[in-house]
């Protein structure tokens, strides 16, 4: 699994230290640790190969790993021992990038089950530009590190220390490096809820990846009262908006962002003719009408002016209505509610009668 001498050698110019040509020893012997292995799963549940080791080098082998990386280059810092128990794909894509609690050793091979998924699908991790990383990958020299701010990563180097590091302060190579974040909000994902909000209403990111990626909320016109930071939130109007207000409801993620664009009060219309023919041969045109949408707890009241010649009959949203004589009506719906915080909405529509 590993050579019991590590020879690193470097060749490159670094930003923040010129190192020329450097040998760096890792001490022999440090004989291979006995392992089992272990099944862990990706955020997005796709199974991963590790390595659990059996037994620790010694405290003189970790002290003598630790300060021949540490005096190699003098502008890294420690941050944790040298160890078998973990190495660079264990630290930066199972602890950091998946909030993983344990200590183990993956390979690269099982380790690219977090950025290639399963078929082209089940990814935890997306390929993306520096800007945007929270993980760098060098394939060439098999090394993962977690990007802290800028160009300053923290990585685990072998079985050598933990360090905080500037990319090019590194026995690894910096260049042709690829960039990593988590698959935050999948293009099939959409946010489902109520199109109109009239008191409170939850409105959920649906078909988001198990993994736990904070979702932030935000909507004009509202206030988010539980949920905010998961997949799903609870809304409530705000006393000041008007009715019949449009807002957006918006959740994000890792760069991503989904919108859902909704009325504040109701109702938003009435549904149904704006012109009537009363048919040869009857006295009479009947139809209905509906204000929309239908919100449960709600008092919808109707009226029709004139109402002379006019028979109609309400039942919640609804509407029936026949009228008798040609002319022109204005049918109204007036909403309002006892609970929370939703204002009286009122709608109407003008029906022409023809004969």
């Amino acid at each position: 699994m590993k050579t019991n001498i590590f020879l690193i050698t470097f060749l490159s110019s670094f930003a923040t230290i010129h190192l020329s040509t450097a040998q760096v020893w890792w001490p022999d012997p440090i004989t291979d640790p006995d392992y089992s292995t272990g099944t862990i799963q990706t955020p997005t549940g796709v199974n991963v190969t590790v390595q659990i080791m059996g037994q620790e080098m010694s405290a003189y082998e970790e002290n003598l790993l630790t300060s021949a990386l540490s005096s190699a280059f003098p502008y890294a810092e420690v941050c944790g021992s040298s160890t078998f128990s973990y190495n660079c794909h264990g630290y930066a894509w199972y602890k950091r990038g998946s909030n993983g609690t344990e200590n183990f050793w993956i390979e690269q091979a099982p380790a690219s089950a977090y950025w290639n998924g399963t078929n082209g699908s089940n990814y935890s991790f997306v390929e993306t530009d520096e800007s945007q990383a929270e993980i760098a990958l060098s394939i060439s020299t098999n090394h993962s590190l977690y990007k802290v701010s800028g160009n300053t990563y923290i990585s685990k180097w072998g079985r050598g220390p933990l360090m905080l590091h500037n990319i090019y302060e590194c026995p690894y190579s910096s260049t042709s490096l690829n960039y990593y974040k988590k698959y935050g909000i999948p293009s099939t994902a959409f946010i489902s809820g109520p199109n109109a909000l009239t008191c409170e209403g939850t409105y959920t990111l649906t078909k988001l990846p198990s993994y736990n990626t904070a979702i932030t909320w935000s909507v004009g016109g509202a206030t988010i009262i539980s949920g905010q930071g998961t997949a799903s939130v609870t809304i409530r109007k705000n006393t000041t908006t008007p009715p019949l207000s449009t807002a957006t409801v918006s959740a994000y993620s890792a760069g991503d962002t989904k919108n859902k664009a909704i009325t504040i009060g109701i109702p938003a219309a009435i549904d149904g003719p704006t012109s009537l023919t009363i048919p040869s041969g009857y006295n009479y045109v009947a139809t209905s009408f509906s204000a929309s949408p239908f919100v449960s707890g709600g008092t919808y009241t109707w009226s029709v002016s004139p109402s002379n010649n006019v028979s109609y009959s309400p039942s919640g949203n609804q509407l029936n209505v026949s009228f008798f004589q040609t002319g022109t009506y204005v049918v109204t719906c007036n909403t309002t509610f006892t609970s929370c915080y939703s204002s009286p909405g009122s709608s109407s529509k003008v029906i022409t009668v023809s004969q």
